[in-house]
């Protein structure tokens, strides 16, 4: 199964959190799964929920500032790679959520080349 990461840059540097859980919490307290110590995020902002294998969606917890999803408030969105997520003020800590999911490997289609016989007929061979 693939997860997606939520990346930021903060003090110490910059960060990429695999969501591997079926709920990442985001807050200003150290009890979170990520800690924002920004003074406009709450201690517990708000969390990115696994809806199933490919549906993730975060979800405010009634945060004194709000989240925002690409700079639109929000209570509750549904997540895509790129999105941007903001807590406390459209100032606040930005949070980039990327799910770059594996390409399956289907097997090649036969391929075919023409060749002109002697004869002048073209003749098809398959070629795997």
């Amino acid at each position: 199964m693939d997860f997606p990461t939520l990346g930021y840059t903060d003090t110490d540097g910059q960060h990429s959190v695999r969501l591997e859980s079926v709920s990442t919490s985001i807050g200003r307290s150290p009890g979170q799964d990520i800690v924002l110590l920004d003074p406009f995020v709450s201690r517990q902002h708000a969390v990115i929920v696994r809806q199933d294998a490919e549906t993730y969606t975060v979800v405010d917890q009634n945060s004194s500032q709000g989240t925002y999803h690409n700079g639109v408030r929000v209570q509750r969105a549904n997540l895509k790679s790129g999105d941007m997520l903001q807590m406390g003020s459209l100032e606040g800590p930005r949070l980039f959520f990327l799910f770059e999911k594996a390409q399956k490997q289907e097997p090649a289609a036969p391929r075919s080349t023409a060749r002109t016989c002697s004869s002048g007929v073209n003749a098809v061979a398959e070629r795997n």
